[in-house]
């Protein structure tokens, strides 16, 4: 045990007085852990095994390779409403609430501008037809709906008959009554409180995925891909650590495997490119103001074609 204590100090001098990272591998697990411990509570990154010390390295390498490229100004943006997210972050916390699905989770995202469906919630089926009504005229004649089941117990919506999609306003009180009869059959032991209406988005564009993961030790990073089915069964993804640049978004979604499809295949036009930077951009610049966060995902975000943007389909955060 001496020895793996002196060795372990002997690390921490290297970290305090080197000018190189370093990522510590002691393998041994109990009998390496007083060693460990000294590591961690002195800041240094440990690692269980060699192969993940040699892959942190690599990610601090095209880190720095990156922070070194980083000669273009960080995509920020002046029409955010941080007091908004830090007064929902603010109330959670004197709850001990740490998770916010997808009703609280767009409130966070409409304070950073995303661009979201017309969206509500509704406690009742009366009060479901009132906002579909509303949202009709707003919207107009032709749009349909989305509902998705309102519920902390919840996790998978349409496992337990929580989503109905293309419903007319006119059939909104009845599916209402519906939805929430079968969930609370499938679910009993499930709150429900209530039903979020969204319109229907449009059949054209391609579903990504944007979210946030963070790495003890490694900090917090941004993950774009496609999502959807896709997002599992083809796990063509790219990360990067924010603060970001234009380029760093921009190569976000040009290195992926399959970024040629957002360029337009047989005949469809490109997506908007723009559209999909400045939503990773958005949330690099949420992330920096609330470092709390170490879970969000938006899958999908649906880029569309020509110059129309992109959708907030779905979304879920989850702070410290």
């Amino acid at each position: 045990m001496t020895e793996i204590r002196k060795t372990a100090h002997a690390v921490v001098h290297a970290y305090y007085y080197g000018n190189k990272p370093i990522v510590a591998s002691f393998m041994g697990q109990e009998t390496v852990h007083p060693g460990v411990q000294i590591m961690r509570d002195a800041g240094v990154v440990t690692t269980m095994f060699p192969e993940q010390a040699a892959h942190a390295l690599g990610v601090f390498s095209r880190f720095a390779k990156s922070a070194d490229a980083k000669k273009a100004p960080q995509l920020t943006y002046d029409d955010v409403d941080k007091n908004a997210v830090q007064k929902i972050f603010a109330d959670a916390k004197k709850v001990g609430k740490t998770s916010f699905p997808e009703v609280e989770a767009l409130e966070i995202l409409k304070a950073y501008n995303f661009s979201l469906l017309a969206s509500e919630f509704a406690t009742t089926p009366a009060d479901a037809e009132k906002i579909a009504q509303k949202l009709e005229k707003k919207l107009g004649a032709d749009t349909t709906f989305a509902m998705k089941i309102v519920s902390q117990d919840i996790l998978h919506k349409s496992d337990v008959g929580g989503v109905r999609l293309g419903i007319a306003a006119k059939d909104i009180a009845e599916n209402t009554k519906e939805m929430l009869k079968v969930v609370a059959k499938n679910k009993p032991d499930a709150k429900l409180d209530g039903v979020l209406l969204m319109e229907m988005a449009a059949k054209d564009g391609i579903e990504t995925i944007l979210g946030v993961s963070k790495a003890p030790g490694l900090g917090t990073m941004i993950m774009f891909g496609l999502g959807g089915i896709y997002v599992e069964i083809l796990k063509d993804v790219a990360f990067s650590y924010t603060p970001l640049t234009k380029a760093d978004a921009t190569r976000m979604i040009t290195s992926l495997k399959s970024s040629e499809i957002f360029a337009g295949v047989r005949g469809a036009q490109p997506v908007d490119m723009d559209a999909m930077v400045e939503s990773i951009g958005r949330l690099g610049q949420l992330i920096s103001d609330f470092p709390e966060i170490v879970e969000l995902d938006i899958n999908p975000l649906l880029a569309l074609p020509g110059n129309r943007g992109v959708k907030v389909l779905d979304a879920r955060v989850v702070i410290e």
